[in-house]
């Protein structure tokens, strides 16, 4: 039973497979075991994520097995299904037709993802991360590196982040890593892969995933004809192939055994390994594999001088041509003119030759290792703010540092001057365009307050001419009563009333007086400053009907004459709209000085207004909000029908 268990928890990792590559495994003997444990299951969510992990394990074997656990996964549902669990369900089906419908695979991991995307857990974003990473894979077998490599930074790595699952995101390393050997920038590739390696190492990664990580690290080494570091990475992966003598990898290890052989001229064990990779590829009918090896193969006996078996191997390499992108028919069509030629059949090399110049103006394919750089560098960017699998020391995080910044000086001695161009025009026609809106803005302040200006004057010629220009005609008319009756020797008595009269005349045209002179410019405020200037506003305005308090907190004995007029000003008329239209019985004014700041709230117990329906026909508010904003400074009002209206204004000094 406990080997039954470790069978079932390998069966549980496959997932994580496609990550590297799409290898055909060969078949297990314990699928049996398996799926008998999976029948014995109680736990309805444990069997059905488990029917789901076999048919992943027949999905690239007998695609018929495949669908049906995933069938058997779909009967435990019985109606009940979650979003999440057809979320699976779709995740699963597009795994089983992977490489044989694109499209609808495509669109099957969309679904998936849309499904589990309501579920902000770590086991949804474990999943996602396979959702993206596979979506991604369709790219490279549609040969679009760039977009599988955006694919992987943007979602496949963030998602197994957030799900703290440190294998997935290795995997993740490791492709950006086989991207960068495929664009032939072998250093680069080697620094993912050995962050996939520590990250292998240290977390709690199977052997499967290291083992593989080995392998493509050497492969990138030896190309970049480090063969040192090469022998490295595959000494550590030959010691962990004696622990897996049947896995998919084997061949893989061994076509790269046999590339490391050849780069150091030994030949006969090049072959040796190619051969027995070969082999073992067959087993699995990996077409793409077995091409790979004949290739290699090919390579090695050219190297060697034996062209007629050179091309042998080629010729049996082009045989295995299920997957083949059009970069790989390209290459085998050069070497094939070029063996030909060093066989002396220069007509049929001469032949070759064309099809091949042929093929690739046709193919037009535009070099994308600018867009790959770009999207490394952006990747670079992003593990700045986030530790690489949180298992680096501070001297790797230092060299991951300098990397990007010599990317990036590369980078910009390229795009720096084009960049700089666009950018000083972007930027110029964003400054004229705000310095456009600052002016309209401002010049809508302007004339609003204008405005307010020239009905306070109007107001002012009212109170002139109406109150203050009508007491002192009456005065006028009384004095000159007064003196017609001197002249006609009226009685003393009568003369006293109209002097008694003309003087209480005289008194109400003085406060008329005082209260016009206030409204325009009172005088505590250019003597004894805004506190005093503000509580006598208060306590002038207060009455009867509606109580006045003012509250004065650290204010200054002198502030600027701009900022004290406008504040005078904003209080006035807060208070003139309240005791107009707000029909309250309190007011309360606050004013205090903090951190640099004035803060004014006027807060009354009316019967408040609708912001939001407030016609804007009237000046009142509109002025106070454009003074205001002539001070840099923020207004809020908080009102509501019959619950009063609080107005916090905050002023920079």
């Amino acid at each position: 039973m406990a080997h039954i268990k470790r069978v079932l928890c390998l069966l549980l990792m496959v997932i994580n497979d496609k990550a590297f590559a799409q290898q055909t495994m060969p078949q297990n003997r314990y699928t049996d075991s398996v799926l008998a444990v999976i029948k014995n299951l109680t736990d309805q969510d444990k069997k059905f994520t488990g029917y789901l992990d076999l048919s992943l394990y027949w999905s690239e074997i007998d695609t018929t097995k495949a669908y049906h656990f995933i069938d058997e996964a779909k009967k435990l549902l019985s109606g009940r299904a979650s979003d999440f669990q057809k979320g699976l369900v779709h995740l699963y089906t597009a795994n089983v037709i992977f490489s044989h419908d694109i499209e609808r695979a495509r669109t099957a991991y969309m679904h998936a993802d849309q499904l589990l995307s309501a579920y902000q857990n770590p086991v949804s974003y474990k999943y996602r991360s396979k959702v993206w990473n596979n979506y991604g894979i369709l790219y490279q077998l549609e040969d679009r590196p760039e977009a599988y490599m955006q694919v992987i930074i943007d979602k496949a790595i963030p998602y197994a982040r957030l799900a703290g699952d440190s294998l997935a995101a290795a995997n993740g390393l490791t492709n950006i890593g086989l991207l960068l050997t495929n664009k032939l920038l072998y250093d680069r590739a080697d620094r993912y892969f050995d962050q996939a390696i520590q990250a292998l190492q240290h977390g709690e990664g199977d052997k499967r995933n290291l083992f593989t990580a080995y392998i493509y690290a050497a492969n990138a080494a030896i190309l970049g004809d480090n063969l040192q570091r090469g022998r490295q990475y595959l000494d550590q992966a030959s010691a962990l192939s004696r622990s897996m003598p049947h896995s998919p990898d084997i061949p893989y290890y061994y076509r790269t055994e046999g590339r490391y052989h050849r780069y150091v001229k030994e030949y006969d064990t090049a072959k040796d390994y190619l051969l027995r990779a070969i082999a073992f590829e067959k087993t699995g009918y990996d077409d793409k594999a077995i091409r790979d090896s004949y290739y290699e193969l090919f390579q090695t006996y050219r190297d060697e001088g034996r062209y007629t078996e050179a091309k042998k191997m080629l010729l049996q390499a082009n045989q295995y041509d299920f997957g083949v992108t059009a970069a790989d028919t390209l290459l085998h069509l050069r070497e094939m003119a070029d063996i030909n030629y060093k066989l002396g059949n220069h007509n049929l090399a001469f032949e070759q030759m064309q099809r091949y110049a042929l093929a690739k103006d046709s193919l037009s394919r535009a070099d994308n290792t600018n867009e790959i750089l770009a999207l490394e560098k952006r990747f670079e960017t992003l593990e700045k703010e986030n530790e690489i699998l949180r298992l680096q020391d501070a001297n790797q995080r230092q060299r991951l540092a300098l990397d990007k910044n010599r990317i990036w000086i590369m980078l910009s001695a390229s795009l720096g001057l084009l960049a700089s161009v666009i950018a000083f025009f972007l930027w110029k026609l964003a400054k004229e365009k705000l310095q456009s809106m600052t002016q309209k803005e401002r010049l809508s302040q302007y004339q609003t307050i204008l405005h307010v200006q020239e009905e306070e004057r109007n107001r002012i010629a009212r109170d002139l001419h109406d109150g203050l220009g009508g007491l002192l005609a009456g005065i006028k008319l009384r004095l000159s009563a007064l003196t017609s009756r001197s002249l006609s020797a009226a009685p003393q008595v009568e003369e006293e009333e109209e002097l008694s009269l003309v003087i209480g005349d005289l008194n109400t045209a003085s406060d008329e007086l005082r209260r016009i002179a206030r409204n325009m410019m009172p005088e505590t405020l250019l003597n004894i400053g805004l506190e005093h200037a503000l509580s006598d506003l208060c306590k002038f305005l207060n009455s009867l009907r509606t109580r006045i308090l003012f509250q004065g907190l650290d204010l200054k004995p002198a502030y600027t004459g701009t900022i004290m007029t406008n504040v005078y000003r904003i209080v006035q008329e807060l208070l003139t709209n309240a005791l107009k239209h707000a029909d309250a019985s309190q007011i309360i004014v606050q004013c205090s000085d903090e951190k640099d700041h004035l803060f004014l709230t006027v807060e009354d117990n009316g019967k408040g207004f609708d912001a939001l329906n407030l016609k804007t026909g009237g000046i009142g508010l509109k002025s106070i909000e454009n003074r205001v904003a002539l001070l840099n400074g923020r207004m809020e009002t908080d009102t509501q029908p019959h619950r009063g209206t609080t107005i916090s204004i905050t002023i920079p000094i």
